[in-house]
C-alpha cells in the first residue's frame, strides 16, 4: 500500500533525538528535553555508584554466594532501579539540577526557532508547506501592486544660497578667565552666584594666584583658611579648582545669611561674620572698605566668562 507523500509529517520522519542529533531543531523546548534527559541520566548514574558503594559495606553470607551469575544480576538491577529511582520526586538531584538551569536556558535562548524571522510560521509536514506555497502565490494574485503615475512635479525658482556661519568660540586675553573660566562658570550654575561676583573676589583676594598663601595663612585664588576650606569640604585649597568651587559656596551661605546684600556679604568674607555682627553692619576698617568698594568697582565692569 503506497502512502500519500501529502500525509507524511516530516516530525515522523524526524523523531526528537534524531533531530537533536542532526541540529534540525534548537528551539527552546528542545533544549529543554536534552537538559531534562541529560539531568536523569546524571542522577541515574550518581545513584548506581551510591548503591554499589553501600553493598560494599554490607558483609557477604555464605549461604547466598551466587558467584558471578549473582553479581551479573545484581549490577543489572542496580542500573535499572538507578533509572526508575531518578527524576521520581519533585525533589530529586534531576529536578534540582533541572530548575537551577532551566532559568539559565531561557535567560540564554533566542526567541526564534534559528534561522527564521521572527513571527514566521514554520512548516511540520510536507502538506502544510504546500498549503503555505499555495497561499502566498494566491495573494500576490489577488493583490496586484498598484502603481501610480508619476507625476512631473515643475521646476521650483531656486532660492538664494545662505551662507551658515558657526559661532567663534570667545577668545579672552584675561589669564584669570582663560584659565579658570570654565571652573568659575561651573561654580556659578552649581551655587547661583553670579560669575562675575566670582571673578571680582578672586581678583581682589589673590589677583588670580592660585598658590598665593597670605601671613594669615589664607590660600589659593579666594583665599581661604583652613577652619572655612574644611567646612567648605575643600580637601586641597592650593588646587586651584576646588578652592573656587568651595570659595563660591561660602559666597552662597552668606548671599543667604545676610538676604543678598552684597556690601555685608563681601564684609563678611574680607573680616569674618563674626566682625560685622559685633558692628551690626560694616566694620570700620578702611581695609575692609576698600576691599568692597574694589570688588563691587570690578563687579559692574567684569564680563561674565
Amino acid at each position: 500500500m503506497e502512502i500519500p507523500s501529502e500525509n507524511i509529517s516530516l516530525k515522523s520522519l524526524q523523531p526528537q533525538e534524531k533531530k537533536i542529533s542532526k541540529g534540525l531543531s534548537e528551539s527552546l523546548e528542545t533544549k529543554k528535553y536534552r537538559l531534562k534527559k541529560a539531568t536523569k541520566e546524571f542522577e541515574s548514574f550518581f545513584m548506581l555508584h551510591m548503591l554499589k558503594a553501600m553493598r560494599k559495606t554490607i558483609p557477604q553470607s555464605e549461604m547466598f554466594n551466587g558467584g558471578l551469575g549473582q553479581d551479573m544480576y545484581t549490577s543489572m538491577f542496580d542500573e535499572e532501579l538507578s533509572r526508575k529511582v531518578a527524576g521520581s520526586s519533585p525533589n530529586s538531584l534531576s529536578e534540582i539540577l533541572y530548575k537551577s538551569l532551566e532559568k539559565h536556558l531561557e535567560a540564554t535562548a533566542p526567541d526564534v526557532i534559528p534561522g527564521t524571522k521572527k513571527g514566521t510560521e514554520v512548516p511540520t509536514s510536507i502538506a502544510e508547506t504546500r498549503r503555505m506555497e499555495t497561499n502566498k502565490f494566491n495573494q500576490a494574485v489577488s493583490s496586484p501592486k498598484v502603481t501610480k503615475p508619476v507625476e512631473k512635479e515643475e521646476p521650483k525658482p531656486a532660492l538664494p544660497v545662505e551662507r551658515v556661519t558657526q559661532p567663534k568660540p570667545k577668545i579672552t586675553s584675561d589669564p584669570i578667565l582663560k584659565e579658570f573660566g570654565l571652573t568659575i562658570d561651573k561654580a556659578s550654575r552649581k551655587y547661583d552666584v553670579d560669575s562675575r561676583l566670582i571673578y571680582s573676589v578672586i581678583v581682589a583676594e589673590s589677583g588670580g594666584k592660585p598658590d598665593a598663601v597670605s601671613p594669615k595663612g589664607a590660600k589659593g585664588l579666594m583665599q581661604l583658611i583652613d577652619s572655612t576650606a574644611v567646612e567648605m569640604g575643600v580637601a586641597d585649597s592650593l588646587n586651584p579648582h576646588e578652592n573656587i568651587v568651595g570659595g563660591t559656596k561660602y559666597l552662597r551661605q552668606l548671599l543667604d545669611r545676610y538676604d543678598g546684600n552684597l556690601k555685608l556679604t563681601l564684609a563678611a568674607y574680607n573680616a569674618g561674620p563674626g566682625t560685622v555682627s559685633k558692628y551690626n553692619g560694616v566694620p570700620p576698617y578702611s581695609e575692609t572698605r576698600q576691599y568692597i568698594e574694589n570688588v563691587l568697582g570690578r563687579l559692574h565692569s567684569a564680563k561674565k566668562p
